[in-house]
């Protein structure tokens, strides 16, 4: 029964070593000290030494040449507190990395060591960047279309502005002799003349309301919109 209960706990033992051993991300197991105890395939691979090169050593003495723990290393916050603590950190190389440190508790409660993810996110970290850049370039795009944009509208309504008042003075001069020939000489005209006259005379009218119009929608885009419910039918 005792050998039976000794390999079955050995076969505990090498299915979760298996499992940390296959996982995509670097796991190393760290002491109260933060020396190495164990680490994965993937971080032998990744630093290509051996197993036993990194035993008894201290990862940011061994991976950054560092004496004291990397800038904001969140693994003495873990040892510490006792809770799951989470960082980022650039290696050598231009790599982003992205920590999980993970308390282990001996039966008494107590932290024993912690357990070091590390996950490879500089592909995230390049996306982000180049991301932001597009939304500097795209916010600065916008910008040169609004002032564009408010250029325009600046030329078109002084266009507009200059149109109508050209426009004003050849109607007044209209209204005007219609005035003139309707009080002087309307006497000499039959009654189709009249008729005509007083066409001239109300067209004239009407185009200078229509001009009135069309100032009133050039200083549209010079107002604030008031948004409200509106029946479309009436």
């Amino acid at each position: 029964m005792r050998l039976q209960a000794e390999k079955a706990l050995l076969k505990e033992k090498r299915e979760k070593e298996l499992i940390l051993e296959n996982l995509s991300e670097q796991v190393s197991y760290m002491d109260t000290d933060m020396r190495l105890v164990w680490v994965n395939s993937y971080v032998c691979e990744r630093h290509e030494l051996k197993r036993d090169d990194y035993l008894g050593r201290k990862c940011h003495e061994l991976f950054h040449g560092f004496i004291e723990p990397c800038p904001g290393c969140p693994v003495p916050s873990a040892l510490e507190t006792g809770r799951v603590a989470t960082g980022m950190t650039v290696s050598p190389d231009g790599l982003f990395w992205n920590l999980t440190i993970t308390p282990v508790y001996a039966e008494g409660e107590e932290v024993i060591g912690v357990l070091h993810f590390t996950y490879d996110v500089t592909d995230l970290k390049v996306s982000e960047v180049e991301l932001k850049k597009l939304n500097q370039e795209l916010e600065k795009r916008v910008e040169e279309r609004t002032a564009e944009l408010k250029n325009l509208i600046n030329e078109l309504n002084a266009f507009t502005y200059s149109v109508s008042h050209d426009l004003r003075s050849l109607l007044r001069s209209i209204k005007g002799f219609c005035e003139v020939i309707r009080e002087d000489h309307s006497h000499n005209l039959n009654d189709e003349g009249n008729r005509y006259l007083e066409r001239v005379y109300a067209a004239s009218h009407k185009m200078s309301s229509l001009i009135d119009d069309l100032l009133k929608l050039s200083q549209i885009s010079r107002h604030e919109i008031h948004r409200r419910k509106v029946n479309l039918s009436s």
